[in-house]
């Protein structure tokens, strides 16, 4: 194990892993989870929230339970070949469900939608259009 402190780039340290332990006690949605995905890393992660944008591409073991945390970590670094496959089904859900291109339409459909009278459909017009 290395501790390097902050990075302003971790994707060479998650690919390089062998296995990212994301230990999260709360979590809404983790973003070092969506790097670590997009990266193809194998993960092991506590069941929070967050966690869930795994969608069974990584190992979630109970938060505060560092025994299960430790079975599951050892368990991936004895078999490779197990960690390849998270890691691929990681980065292709990463790639699926989280690409940019795809969380800004969700933010632009949202936004439409706040935009708009409730039950209708209808885009409101801003005070500076109706002027």
């Amino acid at each position: 194990m290395e501790l390097t402190g902050f990075k302003s780039d971790p994707a060479p340290d998650l690919r390089a892993a062998d296995v990212v332990v994301i230990p999260s006690r709360y979590d809404g949605m983790a973003l070092v989870l969506l790097e670590a995905m997009a990266c193809g890393a194998a993960i092991v992660g506590t069941r929070v929230p967050g966690s869930s944008a795994l969608d069974g591409t990584g190992v979630l073991v109970p938060t505060e339970d560092p025994t299960s945390l430790a079975v599951a970590v050892d368990a991936l670094l004895a078999d490779p070949a197990r960690r390849r496959e998270l890691g691929e089904s990681a980065r292709a859900r990463a790639v699926e469900k989280y690409s940019l291109q795809r969380s800004l339409g969700g933010i632009l459909s949202l936004w439409r939608e706040l935009g708009a009278f409730p039950g209708t459909g209808t885009v409101r017009r801003s005070m500076a259009q109706s002027a």
